[in-house]
């Protein structure tokens, strides 16, 4: 695994699809070898369905917090999931664009 692309998420069922899915558009365009790991800070809804129409698409890599940690330790259980040798932290409302 060459890149792990961390995405910590809470609450933003509208913007992790969203985020997936240029993940997903950026691959098919990319021969590069890399994983996706999601960490949930304890969101209202299930996360798991929204990953579940990429999951044959990516390798994705999912964490469930049992309770809200905050942004920071989010962020690093996101990254401490990471088995790529160079991580990449990105917002769940960030969108990838590669040419």
């Amino acid at each position: 695994m060459l890149l792990s692309i961390c995405i910590p998420t809470y609450n933003r069922p509208n913007q992790l699809p969203n985020c997936l899915h240029s993940i997903y558009l950026a691959k098919k365009n990319s021969n590069l070898n890399f994983e996706v790991c999601i960490s949930d800070n304890g969101s209202n809804y299930d996360v798991t369905k929204i990953i579940q129409p990429y999951k044959d698409k990516l390798k994705i890599r999912l964490n469930k917090n049992k309770a809200k940690l905050g942004f920071q330790p989010n962020s690093m259980k996101a990254i401490s999931m990471a088995t790529g040798e160079y991580v990449w932290a990105i917002g769940d409302d960030d969108l990838l664009v590669l040419d």
